[in-house]
């Protein structure tokens, strides 16, 4: 690979600020994950996901359904039973209202991060999620499967705190996530 100068601000910058650059590894690592992965209908995932004039995040594409669906007679039900259902529950808090993944990210006209403070946020929420989710659903699979004598099913039942470290996490106004 030839470098040039934009290669070498990069490098130096992922130098100089190493925590970072391990959320990104370890995210580049979870999008693979069970726990990234989920079923939203055709219509929000293209019309999302193929606009280039859509910089989109989980949590806004979230906020989004939730808003569609509980416009209609019974949307809260339907919201509650598609947070159980796919196993969502990291990505709201207690009043079934989902969180943003960085601080200030639902507010207009701020799509992207701003500052590296939001950076970090957003790589140490989404991992922590991500993972969160990812228990979740395979504690539900072992059970489904009926392979509730696998050593690491009991560890994720042992662990009952399952659910509750990401809300745990997470706290007040500002809708911010924190990684003890």
């Amino acid at each position: 690979m030839v470098e040039n100068d934009d290669t070498a601000k990069i490098k130096n910058f992922l130098t100089a600020n190493d925590d970072l650059y391990e959320k990104m590894e370890k995210f580049a690592q979870l999008t693979h994950a069970i726990g990234n992965f989920t079923v939203m209908p055709v219509w929000m995932n293209q019309g999302r996901g193929m606009s280039g004039r859509i910089k989109d995040y989980w949590d806004l594409t979230l906020r989004d359904s939730q808003k569609f669906l509980t416009s209609f007679d019974q949307g809260d039900e339907v919201w509650n039973k598609m947070i159980e259902k796919y196993k969502l529950q990291p990505f709201i808090d207690e009043k079934h209202e989902v969180k943003e993944l960085w601080s200030g990210h639902f507010d207009a006209g701020r799509v992207m991060p701003q500052t590296l403070a939001q950076v970090a946020d957003f790589y140490d929420n989404a991992n922590l999620l991500i993972v969160t989710r990812g228990k979740l659903i395979t504690k539900q699979l072992c059970e489904n499967l009926n392979l509730t004598d696998l050593s690491f099913y009991k560890e994720l039942v042992d662990n009952t705190h399952l659910l509750s470290d990401a809300t745990t996490r997470y706290r007040g106004k500002a809708n911010r996530f924190y990684v003890i």
